[in-house]
């Protein structure tokens, strides 16, 4: 008997086959050899998806071989998951102001392969609201969305939103008084 081997790829590389990727079972006798086998798979190509696929064993090459009767045992070809990286954008906003995220300040790290594409990811950040105070808040990237991305594992890291101080002008206001009186002084800001 040939047992195909079980193997591994990662979602956009192919998977070429030597012929040896096999196990043999049961005993050749007179010098006789197994040397090669064909192997074909629906998992071998670039566009193969993340799953798993037999592995076929036919055809097997040797010395011999015609005093045998051979029978074939499928493997499994486990395609993976590529990786992603996805970053949020660091930014700044004056506090006072509100900040609005279009869901695209981003990085990518990694290939996207076979057309793929990542569009939109969600960002949240506690420093979006005109309330939040000066200093520095995380921006949270999740919930990538595109087409093919069930095909990787995504993983995201923290952007930066600073809040900045807001510009505030105090001016004195102009007065008039008689010479020798007394007025009390005013302050307005604005």
């Amino acid at each position: 008997g040939v047992t195909a081997r079980d193997t591994n790829k990662i979602y956009g590389s192919v998977q070429a086959f030597a012929g040896t990727e096999f196990t043999r079972g049961g005993t050749l006798f007179n010098g006789d050899t197994l040397t090669n086998v064909s192997l074909s798979s629906g998992g071998t190509p670039v566009s193969a998806t993340v799953g798993s696929y037999a592995i076929v064993p036919s055809a097997a090459q040797g010395v011999g071989l015609s005093n045998y009767t051979i029978f074939y045992t499928n493997g499994t070809l486990t395609v993976g998951a590529a990786t992603l990286g996805v970053t949020a954008r660091d930014t700044n906003k004056v506090y006072g102001s509100t900040q609005v995220f279009a869901g695209t300040e981003f990085s990518l790290s990694g290939t996207l392969f076979n057309g793929n594409t990542l569009t939109n990811v969600s960002l949240s950040s506690g420093g979006t609201p005109a309330s939040a105070t000066v200093g520095g808040y995380p921006i949270v990237a999740s919930g990538a969305q595109g087409v093919g991305l069930s095909n990787y594992t995504i993983f995201y890291t923290n952007g930066t939103l600073t809040v900045g101080t807001a510009s505030l002008g105090v001016t004195a206001r102009d007065t008039n008084k008689v010479y020798g009186s007394t007025r009390s002084e005013e302050r307005r800001v604005g």
